[in-house]
């Protein structure tokens, strides 16, 4: 038969379900918080290492700035000494300029091209041309070339004056053909000559790509004197008569920095005059992409402070190999042990809580149910009472049975205490077979049983699990094949019907179970007697 649940068990199955929900709250508590504790560690080291990153980026991008800046100084010092020397001289002397500028082409190979420009008044631009003829070549005239769309020459537009270029050094045979250039021909250099001329310093241009095909720029600086150019007087003195430019290429601003500048570091440097994003004014762009969401740093600083110049412009993304990896796998293996810790804090938690809710239902099971047949003793039965009969907002009727085993005594004295045993245990569950969930059956002690039944319905329905009880009890019973044969005597109180007092209900019961022994006592002697 199935095993019967009893109150033990109710209370029992109750705690181990609280103490399964304090386990569950307790490991989600400390779970979260390691969990919170452990992302914090992470967010931390995670700061730290980026702070440290934008420290070293920042120092690098001010070492490279102050690189590109020295080398920019360094050109203005050749340009100055460039105008100076020409200045100082009594006419323009091409054979001296050039021993000029081969020295100083030696000293510093990252000078392209040293140019000298003419001012040329719209009135003086056929002498002009004539003189450049004889000088310099027979095919030598002032044009305009297309530095945007068509990349050529192009006719000469009329204007009050021009600049053509009339000196070049070193003057290979790519590069002659730009003699007679006129620089005042486009917008991208004429506004910085323009204001080289107003402010008497020098300028730099946007970026544009030689002839040659290199990019590049120009400074230029206006030349303070030389008063008269084969004879003929400066008519307008506040008016530079010529220009001196030097044509750098872009890279050699960051040559010698590929030990400095790792592939990971994005490096603009584009002209003040244009957006970082339009690439007519980008002198450099050496672009890194990266499709991760990471933080990017941005240094920004201006090369030619004062000027219509060149800006610098670097980027670099954080990202793993800036990032400390000992100290992430430190914190990840000592949280991991933690919370192993925990989980085993826990477990052995919740095993003692178990251990000692096991051994309290032991105690309770020992105190308040039988040893023998695990039927509720007299201690259980007075809790069922207050529990059942106590209620003040409850209407109910209970009977109790109180039954007496006939022949017992004599099978117990006859077979022994191990069978006798054996009878009670399988007396007691023939009774619960009878029962339903709500009823309880209890050993008040020896032979004796109580059985109480709550909410029956009309009393004659008592009656009839009374003589169900005794039917199954009368069963024979078979213990090493021997068939044993018991009876037994019950009597029925029933409450509030008969009496509103828990304990009268009992003794009521049990002399009502005497009275039906008697009877029952007497019947059988009116059969013998037949």
């Amino acid at each position: 038969m199935p095993k019967q649940t009893t109150i033990h068990d109710i209370n029992f199955d109750r705690h181990r379900r609280s103490c399964d929900a304090d386990k569950h709250s307790l490991y989600l508590v400390l779970t979260t918080g390691w969990a919170l504790l452990t992302i914090l560690m992470l967010a931390l080291v995670l700061a730290m290492d980026y702070q440290r990153f934008k420290s070293d980026f920042y120092l690098l991008a001010y070492h490279t700035e102050q690189h590109i800046k020295s080398r920019i100084k360094a050109n203005e010092a050749v340009l100055e000494g460039f105008s100076a020397f020409i200045a100082a001289l009594d006419e323009f002397d091409r054979k001296r300029i050039t021993q000029y500028c081969k020295q100083i082409h030696q000293r510093f190979p990252q000078i392209f091209l040293f140019e000298v420009a003419q001012r040329v008044n719209a009135s003086e631009m056929h002498d002009f041309i004539q003189r450049q003829k004889k000088d310099i070549s027979a095919d030598f005239t002032v044009k305009a070339f297309d530095y945007v769309s068509r990349r050529d020459w192009r006719p000469l537009p009329r204007k009050p004056y021009y600049f053509p270029l009339i000196y070049l050094y070193p003057l290979a045979e790519k590069s002659r053909q730009v003699l007679g250039l006129d620089l005042t021909s486009h917008e991208h250099i004429k506004k910085p000559l323009e204001r080289a001329i107003k402010s008497g310093s020098y300028q730099t241009s946007v970026p544009f790509r030689l002839i040659e095909g290199e990019q590049a720029y120009l400074m230029f600086l206006p030349v303070s004197s030389l008063q008269n150019d084969h004879g003929i007087k400066n008519a307008h003195p506040p008016q530079p008569r010529y220009l001196v430019l030097i044509v750098l290429l872009a890279d050699y601003l960051l040559a010698n920095l590929d030990e400095l500048l790792d592939k990971s570091t994005s490096i603009l440097i584009y002209h003040n005059t244009r957006a970082a994003s339009d690439p007519s004014g980008q002198l450099v762009n050496r672009t890194v992409t990266s499709y991760l969401p990471l933080p990017t740093v941005t240094y920004r600083a201006s090369l030619e402070q004062g000027r219509n110049g060149l800006i610098l412009q670097m980027e670099k993304q954080f990202g793993l190999g800036s990032v400390s990896l000992v100290m992430v796998l430190f914190i990840l293996i000592t949280s991991l042990l933690v919370f192993l810790f925990i989980r085993l804090y826990i477990m052995r938690r919740y095993t003692r809580d178990m251990r000692r809710s096991r051994q309290e239902a032991s105690l309770a099971l020992l105190a308040n149910y039988d040893a023998l047949t695990k039927l509720p003793n007299r201690n259980l039965l007075q809790e069922y009472l207050s529990t059942q009969i106590e209620k003040p907002d409850t209407d109910i009727t209970l009977a109790a049975l109180f039954l007496d085993l006939e022949r017992f005594k004599q099978i117990n004295d006859r077979y022994g205490h191990r069978i006798g045993d054996i009878v009670l245990q399988i007396t007691a569950q023939r009774i619960q077979q009878c029962l339903r969930k709500e009823d309880i059956a209890v050993r008040l002690g020896g032979d004796e049983f109580l059985v109480l039944i709550s909410d029956f319905g009309k009393p004659g329905s008592v009656q009839q699990i009374a003589e169900k009880i005794r039917s199954q009890i009368e069963k024979p019973i078979e213990i090493n094949q021997m068939k044993l044969s018991i009876s037994a005597s019950i009597g029925i109180a029933i409450y509030p019907d008969q009496t509103d007092d828990p304990l009268q209900l009992i003794h009521l019961a049990d002399r009502m179970m005497y009275q039906n022994k008697k009877e029952r006592s007497r019947g059988g002697e009116a059969e013998a007697g037949k």
